[in-house]
């Protein structure tokens, strides 16, 4: 609003200082207040010797003869209009006075101000860490494993979505916080640069997105922070199955291989991974080789399938209808946790028969499947466990379940030989467990169930104990006291021979144990003998191949001496 102003007389003297009469331009200054602001006029001659007239840069202009020109805010004489909206002007040291009488902002306008301004931050803190968190964890377990981003990228798109979001979002919790009377409050332009103004301010909004993005971590603790770790995991194990039995088949040169796994649920078999030459499939545990390994958990190495009781013409003939008719087949178990969870099955070795060598490839590979199906911390718990074990046996640790299982093989028909040479009912090859300092069965021929007994409870521990020969019957003269056994109870033990088992350092690994002479009496001295010399290749064999090195070389010691 532009108001006429007249000024007479103006002197060099006067507030306007209008300069000496010259065509030049001459400059004043009328200091003029206004509410708590100082205002500048600056008066100058223009060329053409008209007036002009400065505030806050709006313009005003007067005649050169009238003296007579319009300001903006000024009324007529000088007076002040206090209806007319302040101007910013440049402080001098009038305004310096006027600035120090603003009022800073009370108590309650700063407290309004900063609940105002930490509300919407708390919203958008909420929306930005909700969104992106819900987005990031779909986005992670679906695109992240179809297309193997990271988890980082999973990541930056939540969190471009979130801000999307917040675009649209920006102005509803003002809405809302205004409808419930909570909004800044009036503050002049002077109180809002105030450093008290500003904390308060800045201080609302840190709060305000701090605990909205706190709020908004709430889908953490309902989400399944593994899913998308373990669906990766599983694509990288179907990547490594399926190169697995392919490198078998091609490793053991045979027709075709598979890795079964076992469904505890149907409690069936079924084809994780298969070569080109068969399609997938599923197996019952009752029929054939496979259910047969999977239930008993002992690899199988058939030569020639037509010739074992597991044959069925409609499952080998044509198998899975691939015209595959099969002949040889090996089937090994893959073992965890004390548990059969799959197989690996290889069909017809292209060349003889499948050999000891390729059962021992497979039982590696088995190990190393186990280990892919597992989490690193209980695969390493279980490869502990299992060397504990291992190292608290008798004799050489055999890390491979093909050795063991064809140990034990190769001990069970030994012992029937035993037992018909030895004319006994029973026998069994008890191991001695230093740790647990009792004896545990490794192998049975008869009616002697398998155990564990201490050394004091049993005629082996005795024997074991005192590393000697025991050959009584029961209550006999040679008797040590012995007469009950609490491992075998409901055995009616009429004579017994023990024969400890020695290595080559002279250390008891355990000893046979033979009970009931079929035609009565005490064993001969012949049956100690023979008994004897198994002892001793049974040592070689729990010793492991280095034993037959270590007893020539003790054996040339001897001689030396």
């Amino acid at each position: 609003m532009f108001r006429a102003v007249r000024i007479h007389g103006a002197t060099s003297a006067s507030p306007v200082a209008l300069g000496a009469r010259t065509s030049g331009v001459a400059l004043g200054h009328i200091p003029r207040l206004r509410g708590n602001r100082a205002e500048e006029l600056a008066l100058a001659r223009s060329p053409d010797r008209s007036r002009t007239w400065r505030c806050c840069g709006q313009v005003a202009h007067a005649g050169p003869t009238t003296g007579a020109f319009a300001v903006p805010g000024l009324a007529e004489n000088g007076e002040r209009d206090a209806a007319e909206p302040t101007c910013a002007g440049q402080p001098n040291g009038l305004a310096g006075e006027a600035a120090a009488e603003v009022l800073p902002p009370s108590k309650a306008q700063l407290r309004m101000l900063g609940l105002a301004s930490a509300l919407p931050f708390v919203g958008f803190g909420f929306l930005d860490n909700f969104l992106m968190i819900v987005s990031g964890e779909f986005i992670d377990s679906t695109l992240c494993v179809a297309f193997s981003f990271s988890t980082m990228a999973a990541a930056a798109i939540g969190n471009t979505i979130s801000d999307c979001a917040g675009l649209f979002c920006g102005g509803a919790v003002e809405e809302l916080a205004a409808k419930h009377g909570v909004e800044e409050p009036p503050l002049s332009r002077a109180q809002q640069q105030m450093w008290s103004t500003r904390a308060w301010q800045y201080g609302g909004q840190i709060v305000g997105i701090v605990i909205g993005c706190t709020l908004g971590c709430c889908p953490l603790l309902f989400m399944d922070h593994a899913k998308a770790e373990r669906l990766k995991h599983e694509k990288e194990q179907q990547a490594v199955f399926q190169s697995m039995v392919e490198k078998v088949a091609q490793m053991l040169h045979a027709d075709a291989a598979a890795l079964m796994l076992v469904d505890r649920e149907r409690g069936d078999l079924y084809s994780n991974n298969v070569t080109q030459s068969i399609r997938h499939f599923r197996w019952r545990k009752e029929d054939g080789f496979m259910g047969h390994a999977a239930t008993t958990g002992k690899f199988v190495n058939v030569a020639d399938v037509r010739e074992d009781s597991h044959y069925d013409p409609l499952l080998h003939d044509d198998f899975l209808g691939s015209g595959i008719k099969v002949q040889s087949l090996l089937c090994m178990p893959v073992w965890h946790k004390g548990e059969v969870v799959g197989l690996i099955n290889v069909i017809n070795k292209k060349e003889g028969t499948f050999t000891t060598r390729d059962e021992d490839v497979l039982s590696a590979i088995s190990t190393h499947v186990a280990v892919a199906m597992s989490s690193e911390r209980d695969n390493f718990e279980e490869v502990l466990d299992n060397c504990e074990r291992c190292v608290a046996q008798q004799g050489a640790p055999q890390w491979s379940q093909t050795t063991q299982q064809r140990r034990k093989t190769l001990i069970e028909p030994v012992l029937q030989g035993m037992r018909s040479v030895l004319n006994s009912e029973s026998i069994a090859l008890l191991l001695f467990d230093e740790e647990q300092q009792q004896l545990y069965t490794e192998a049975v021929d008869g009616d002697l169930p398998s155990c564990a007994m201490s050394l004091e409870d049993s005629y082996a521990g005795w024997t074991v104990e005192h590393g000697v020969v025991l050959n009584t019957t029961l209550g006999g003269p040679t008797d040590p006291g012995r007469s009950h056994h609490p491992a075998y109870d409901g055995v009616d033990i009429r004579s017994v021979l023990c024969v400890p088992i020695f290595d080559t350092r002279r250390k008891c690994l355990g000893a046979f144990e033979v009970v009931n002479k079929r035609c009565g009496g005490t064993f001969t001295a012949d049956d100690v003998q023979y008994a004897h010399q198994v002892a001793n290749y049974i040592a070689m064999m729990l010793e492991g191949p280095t034993a037959e090195l270590r007893r020539v070389l003790s054996l040339t010691r001897q001689k030396m001496q």
